[in-house]
């Protein structure tokens, strides 16, 4: 995922017209630009709205021009749901995903909008702060090029619950997708598992893509339920893991990591020190032998 590097703008046009008001609200001011946007897909795009005040204030969120009927905004956790406005909290940011839900009729071709951002008035403002809350509406300008040329960009994230494993304990493992094509995917996996020492297959399972989960969107990051994988009747030793993710036929990346069944590291204390947590204690030893060096020099040097 690309990192947002955009300067946070502010709106400070009316405290001029309006002297001893104070304009907190923000956005990231880089316009957003997506190239070759398909028809029918789904894009999704991070808002961040930035509280420059000592409390509480409720954001609208709404977008014009030709974008206005494609964008829906959500909450991160809850990509259901939509809404048109939400609270920050004091001197805070508040993150929502704006979701643009190209027509599949739509012709090639270059659109153009805004996402805006607003302040809404609390109930205990006056007309005149009314009127200026309400004038705090900034806007980030968005150019969507719709074409029918698929581009396909998959980055995973594989992330092991641990890699020592005690004998017939589950291999569990987290998979992210950060999906930078402009269609949706719902990657399968090939998950195989080989012995180190002569690449002997001892495991072999495809995983289709989960049923009643949502595809990975443009541009989205997406964590699927974790895989569990069995390791019954792999002997104690050491091992490595295969991933390929494919769409149909089609390799979209591969990963792979090494682990160990039994191993010296697992064995210990039934399964749970890994070579960190050892590394940790000896560290934490070292330093409780120097301060009782320390300790013993003093006295000497006292009597």
């Amino acid at each position: 995922m690309k990192k947002l590097t955009s300067i946070l703008v502010f709106a400070f046009i009316f405290s001029a017209i309006l002297p001893g008001v104070a304009l907190a609200l923000g956005q990231m001011s880089e316009p957003i630009n997506i190239a070759n946007a398909m028809r029918g897909q789904k894009l999704n795009q991070e808002i961040i709205a930035v509280n420059n005040e000592n409390k509480e204030v409720k954001v609208e969120f709404s977008a014009t021009g030709d974008i206005k009927d494609w964008t829906n905004f959500y909450k991160p956790g809850d990509l259901k749901n939509a809404i048109t406005e939400d609270t920050a909290g004091a001197n805070s940011s508040l993150n929502i995903i704006a979701i643009f839900d190209i027509p599949s009729d739509v012709p090639n071709g270059e659109y153009t909008g805004a996402i805006s951002i607003a302040k809404l008035p609390d109930e205990q403002t006056s007309n005149e702060e009314s009127f200026v809350a309400v004038t705090q509406k900034i806007d980030r300008q968005v150019t969507i090029t719709v074409s029918d040329e698929e581009n396909i960009s998959l980055a995973v994230s594989v992330i092991p619950e641990t890699y020592d494993l005690t004998p017939n304990q589950p291999l569990k493992i987290r998979i992210i997708y950060d999906n930078q094509s402009n269609i949706s995917l719902t990657p399968s996996i090939s998950f195989k598992i080989k012995k180190s020492e002569d690449d002997q297959t001892a495991y072999n399972v495809i995983y289709p893509y989960p049923e009643g989960v949502d595809p990975v969107n443009s541009r989205a990051q997406y964590e699927i339920p974790a895989l569990e994988i069995p390791t019954a009747g792999l002997a104690e030793g050491k091992y490595y893991a295969q991933l390929e993710f494919t769409r149909g036929e089609d390799s979209l990346t591969q990963e792979q990591f090494g682990f160990s069944i039994g191993s010296a590291a697992a064995s210990l204390g039934g399964g749970g020190l890994n070579l960190k947590t050892i590394l940790i204690v000896l560290v934490i030893v070292f330093v409780i032998i120097a301060v009782v060096f320390v300790a013993l020099d003093k006295m000497k040097k006292g009597k």
